[in-house]
This record gives C-alpha cells, sequence and structure tokens, in this order.
C-alpha cells in the first residue's frame, strides 16, 4: 500500500486515480460486546449529552449476523467469519453518528484526535473525506504511522437544487467504496449527515434497497435536520454501467453489517421522521 498522503494536493490526486476492485478477501475487526453503546445511543436517547463518551469495549474479533434494510432481509453477507475469537479490553471514544454500513465500510462524523483508537482497533485502511477542511496535526500523524490511505473527494451539499455533485463524482465514491483493497475504510464530512448520508445512500442504491428504505435510514442520522434535496439526490443518482456492472460481480446487494451487541439486544429504534 502507497504512503498516506500529508497534503490535500496528493490526497485530490488520490481521489482521481482509479484502481481496480479486486476480489480479496481481507479481516474485519469490530467490537462485538458492549458495556456501552455506540452513538447511536445519540440519536435515539433525547437526554445523552453530546460531548466524546468513552465506550468500554470487551470483545473484538470476527462476527457475520447481517443486518437488512428497516423493514426489508437482502440476504446474509457474503463476508461472514464467524465468531469472535479474542477479548480485547479497550476504551475509545467514538465519533458522533459513527456506525457501520456494511462489513468494512463505516461512516461517522469529522474524525478528531480522541477518536484514533477506535479507528486503529478496527484496522481502519482508507479515510475518505467530502469537505476540503484539513485534519489535525495528530490525526495526520496517525494516518502516516498507520499507513493509512486518506482520499479527498469534494461532495456539494444539497442546498440548492440547481447546484449538486455529478453522477460521475458519485461513481468515483461508489468505486472507492466497492474496492476491498481499501476496506475497512470510513467515509465522513463535517457531522456525518448529509454529505455523508447522500454517499450511503448512493450505496444502499447499489444494494437495491427501496427509497423509502434509504430515506428512513437517512433520516435516522439526521433527525430534524434531514434534507429533502439529499434525498430527491439519491433517488435521482444513475449508477454508471461500469459502477452497476463491479455492483453486480461483488455481489454487492448481499453485502451486510456484522452484529453488535446493541442492535442484538436492544429493542430501541432510532426516531424516524414519518414519510411524507
Amino acid at each position: 500500500m502507497s504512503a498516506s498522503p500529508s497534503t490535500i494536493e496528493e490526497a485530490k490526486a488520490l481521489s482521481t486515480s482509479s484502481s481496480p476492485v479486486q476480489e480479496t478477501g481481507f479481516p474485519v475487526i469490530f467490537a462485538h460486546l458492549y458495556e456501552a453503546t455506540l452513538p447511536e445511543i445519540r440519536e435515539r436517547d433525547p437526554a445523552y449529552k453530546d460531548e466524546p463518551q468513552a465506550h468500554h469495549i470487551t470483545g473484538l474479533g470476527h462476527s457475520s449476523v447481517p443486518t437488512a434494510p428497516p423493514h426489508n432481509q437482502h440476504g446474509h453477507s457474503e463476508h461472514e467469519q464467524g465468531k469472535p475469537e479474542g477479548q480485547i479490553s479497550l476504551q475509545l471514544h467514538v465519533p458522533e453518528r459513527f456506525a457501520q454500513v456494511v462489513q468494512g465500510i463505516y461512516r461517522s462524523s469529522f474524525p478528531e484526535s480522541g477518536h484514533l483508537d477506535i479507528f486503529k482497533a478496527l484496522g481502519v485502511k482508507t479515510i475518505v473525506r467530502f469537505v476540503d477542511e484539513e485534519y489535525s496535526p495528530p490525526v495526520k500523524a496517525f494516518m502516516l504511522t498507520n499507513n493509512v490511505r486518506a482520499l479527498l473527494i469534494p461532495i456539494i451539499p444539497n442546498k440548492d437544487v440547481c447546484v449538486k455533485t455529478t453522477d460521475q463524482t458519485v461513481n468515483k465514491v461508489m468505486n472507492v467504496l466497492m474496492d476491498r483493497n481499501n476496506q475497512p475504510l470510513v467515509l465522513h464530512c463535517n457531522q456525518g449527515k448529509h454529505r455523508t448520508g447522500s454517499m450511503a445512500g448512493c450505496l444502499r442504491k447499489l444494494q437495491g434497497w427501496s427509497h423509502p428504505e434509504i430515506v428512513e435510514e437517512d433520516r435516522s442520522f439526521a433527525g430534524l435536520k434531514s434534507r429533502i434535496l439529499d434525498e430527491m439526490f439519491i433517488e435521482a443518482y444513475k449508477p454508471g454501467r461500469g459502477i452497476q456492472k463491479t455492483a453486480k460481480r461483488l455481489n454487492v446487494k448481499r453485502w451486510a453489517r456484522v452484529p453488535d451487541q446493541l442492535s442484538e439486544d436492544a429493542a430501541i429504534e432510532r426516531p424516524v421522521l414519518p414519510l411524507q
């Protein structure tokens, strides 16, 4: 793997390069047992504080129970790995709206120095950011030391119906996400809501999720700040022929999340705005 870029120019150069998607396996490490929850609880519990929280993760290993769209089961993950094999105790600070999209792909708000332990525990290889904002020196040093590839692919926020990111740029993002050589990877913007949610929604579209399912998930992250223009953007996205072929070859429709103790045991759902 090439060394991490230390400048925006190098990151932009990396983001414009195209590498073939290879169907090679990779180990994915993810927290399996929780004594405290992921920040998803912040969306579920209005009383939850917004300041960074330490999450004590007692199990790290391979796991494979798939999670489907909100009301559909799209099949089991082809990345199934079995039950946890090791027990590691870590104190981790999790970024706002940090969550797994599918096994090997995570979404997040802008990462800060206090979040690096979880990235290291997950074995993150690639961080894709959608905003032209520099990382802090500790984050840059972490990327360099751990050979984490940084890609900058600017995404236009969906605030004006006449100004939006092109399908060609979204195709580039989809190529990066589907390339297993980049995984485990984290995609993020500033808050982990709109630009990140739009790109995650486009991936869900490749997975065959219905538009109402995609909107429900998007609103679970954006909450009261959800944007109808984000939903329209996802609905209007037309994947290129090459993207569709790659998604079919990799059987992306069957990519799923690995389980965590929260999703297995908690009966609470994220608050979701009603569909109009």
